[in-house]
């Protein structure tokens, strides 16, 4: 009898263990839906920010209601996604709306051919290397997205991606001509994004962008296209605690208005962080080249184009919010055809404990041009030094409260270059909350 226990026993074990790699089979196999939601809401409190003469700060709160959906078929070869949003400042909105705000920040589907290939189409984010080109704009209460066609390939250790857009107002009957007030900048865009990794230490990333401009007389779109190209190269290099990113752009071809561009950027970035510690250290170097400028009789910067040629750098589609200081006072909607600029930054990060985190980081802004006085005179292009503190507190899982507060010791010169920067004492506070749950999770 103890024998016949025995033998039951292992026949009920030869048949049991084939059905657990039968269910777990099934649940690799599985159709996957995820459903994620985010109120991120972010009071603003901004005295002397950049283009305010007046005397009186400003504060409001905005707020960000964003539902995304994500489906992957049991096959694991089409992923759709999905993401809706409602961005709005408070109040802003009447309590009985008749005009509906909601719009699409994603809507794409991906196809995945074999184990190297893949193809995504649709309004998708694009981000690359450190979004200093090509940026999610995370920041931004509605964030950034392109309407475009993704070619992605993997091998091992290589990476490539290949995007193409051509974008237009409107259902046409005749011509494909563009404008772009109120829609996306550009007419059309290719790109090649290449990524490297040699080893562990060493890794590197290239990437070659071509945009199409319509070309406009009077506001309104004629035929031709203006094409800019920007060509550039990331390195990676890792060795214990250090690390260094070395970046590198050339910009050529004509911009938006015809004018030729010769631009280029570079920028160092050394992060010292050991691992057990409670700090890190971060410093580095962005230099973006720009126009030499004179002063006028009243005693602001004008920038000069000689040639009809530009030589200031255009970073793009990237998240200068995360660059050139938080307090926003280049390349977020201005200095794009101006005196440049070379930021030196340094900074430091504590991590208090598991959930908090402090950091502050300092930069020193100058331009890249040099400024002459009307008689000739080289005058300082010394724009100010900002000073930035930010904190990071888990209150739960998926609940983030951020904060911070910056100080901006502006110049004359940035006061001439925008009048008005340099009163108020220029100071920037915020406090947001970011609340970003799996609200649904399933196989089936």
């Amino acid at each position: 009898m103890k024998n016949l226990y025995i033998a039951a026993l292992g026949m009920v074990a030869m048949l049991w263990s084939p059905l657990q790699v039968s269910a777990q089979e099934q649940q690799d196999n599985a159709s996957k839906l995820e459903v994620k939601a985010q109120i991120r809401p972010r009071a603003e409190y901004r005295n002397g920010a950049l283009g305010s003469t007046g005397s009186t700060p400003a504060f409001f709160v905005n707020n960000r209601a964003r539902l995304s959906a994500y489906y992957t078929d049991a096959s694991g070869k089409l992923t759709v996604g999905m993401s809706g949003q409602n961005v709005s400042v408070w109040g802003a909105t009447p309590q009985v709306e008749s005009v509906g705000t909601f719009m699409l920040n994603e809507a794409w589907a991906e196809l995945k051919a074999s184990e190297h290939f893949a193809f995504r189409i649709g309004r998708q984010q694009l981000a690359y290397d450190d979004d200093r080109i090509l940026g999610t704009l995370d920041w931004q209460v509605s964030g950034r997205w392109h309407d475009a066609f993704l070619t992605k390939m993997k091998f091992d250790n290589f990476q490539a991606h290949v995007g193409l857009a051509f974008n237009q107002n409107a259902e046409t009957k005749d011509n494909t001509w563009y404008n772009p007030t109120g829609a996306q900048p550009y007419k059309t865009m290719q790109f090649l994004w290449m990524s490297q990794k040699f080893n562990e230490r060493f890794s590197a990333t290239a990437l070659l962008m071509n945009l199409g401009f319509q070309k406009m007389e009077n506001g309104s779109a004629v035929d031709g296209i203006y094409d800019l190209q920007t060509l550039g190269a990331n390195l990676h290099f890792k060795e214990g605690a250090w690390k260094i990113n070395g970046t590198f752009y050339k910009q050529l071809g004509q911009n938006n208005s015809g004018q030729g561009v010769n631009a280029h950027m570079l920028a160092l970035k050394v992060i010292f962080a050991e691992q057990g510690s409670a700090w890190s250290f971060a410093g580095g170097l962005d230099y973006l080249s720009g126009n030499d400028a004179e002063l006028d009789a009243d005693g602001e910067i004008n920038p000069t184009v000689k040639d009809n040629t530009q030589k200031a750098f255009d970073p793009l589609f990237g998240t200068h919010h995360k660059f050139y200081g938080f307090m926003d006072y280049f390349y977020v909607g201005n200095h794009g055809r101006n005196i440049g600029l070379f930021d030196k930054h340094i900074g430091a990060t504590y991590k208090v404990n598991p959930k908090l985190s402090i950091t502050g980081t300092a930069h020193h802004f100058n331009g890249a041009g040099s400024i002459k006085s009307e008689s000739g005179a080289t005058e300082s292009n010394y724009l100010g030094t900002e000073a930035d503190f930010s904190f990071k507190y888990k209150m739960m899982k998926d609940v983030v409260l951020m904060g911070g507060f910056s100080q901006m010791f502006g110049t004359d010169a940035l006061n001439q270059l925008y009048p008005g920067t340099n009163q108020n004492g220029q100071n920037w506070g915020w406090l947001m909350i970011n609340i970003n749950p799996t609200i649904f999770s399933s196989k089936f």
